[in-house]
């Protein structure tokens, strides 16, 4: 469920979160549809990560270098979920809960003071 606490202020950036989001919370549980929109999923997530650091650059955001490293450390992760996928019998619930986590948990620590004006 979208909340405007995870709004960063950006439309475009925000509207991808939000999408992530609903593709979340419409995953199916049943094993082979999920493993097939969690490739989707795991893809959009990745996409988005190179996108708001070229929308970061274009409107001069505020992103560090910290929040780089955090997208190739969430991307990795990633891509150990599609691994993981590979063969196995996966909790569609856990994985989506962990995925959905993850998101708000970078929203929260990173994406929110791309916009935020530099006080130092």
């Amino acid at each position: 469920m979208w909340y405007s606490i995870y709004s960063v202020g950006d439309v475009d950036i925000d509207q991808e979160h939000a999408n992530i989001d609903f593709m979340l919370s419409v995953l199916s549980v049943d094993d082979s549809q999920f493993k097939d929109q969690i490739q989707y999923l795991v893809k959009a997530l990745a996409l988005h990560f190179v996108n708001e650091e070229k929308i970061a650059d274009a409107r001069g955001y505020n992103m560090s270098d910290g929040h780089r490293q955090e997208h190739r450390r969430v991307t990795a992760q990633l891509e150990a979920i599609m691994d993981s996928l590979q063969g196995k019998k996966v909790d569609p619930v856990t994985v989506a809960q962990n995925l959905q986590d993850t998101l708000r948990e970078h929203i929260l620590e990173y994406d929110r003071y791309l916009t935020a004006p530099e006080f130092f």
